[in-house]
């Protein structure tokens, strides 16, 4: 049976439309970008620590490319619960790095606490919908 779930989207910048939802990290909530450019979901390694409460991140002997920087180390996080709407990813492998060049750059449109970036790996699983107009991201899984 297709499921569905659809999450308010935030707005934000002048210049451009940047969506923000809320999601849930063993169950504490944040704020993340929606990133449809992106290839992975990412986290910043400081803010995820203190929800992860001393877990040990992996050190990759890989640099990333991209979210607006040439080259950024990174390493890779399980998280517990990562929870999108009603839909609860277990055990997800993630990366996280330092996104702080991210922060700053919401911080200057008013928003605080930007823990991560969602991408393409995860809005592909969950075959999402951004509807612009409605400030909605409509998720669906078939095998739930």
């Amino acid at each position: 049976m297709k499921t569905l779930i659809r999450i308010k989207m935030q707005r934000i910048g002048d210049q451009g439309y940047h969506p923000i939802i809320k999601i849930r990290i063993n169950g504490v909530e944040v704020r993340v970008v929606v990133d449809t450019g992106a290839s992975r979901t990412i986290f910043d390694h400081n803010k995820i620590q203190v929800i992860m409460e001393g877990e040990k991140q992996k050190q990759e002997n890989s640099v990333s490319a991209g979210l607006g920087t040439s080259t950024m180390r990174s390493s890779t996080l399980r998280i517990r619960t990562l929870q999108l709407g009603g839909f609860k990813l277990r055990n997800y492998k993630t990366y996280v790095c330092d996104l702080q060049h991210i922060h700053d750059s919401y911080t200057a449109d008013g928003v605080e606490h930007i823990h991560g970036v969602i991408g393409s790996d995860i809005l592909r699983k969950f075959k999402a919908e951004i509807c612009y107009r409605r400030k909605r991201l409509t998720l669906y899984d078939d095998s739930l």
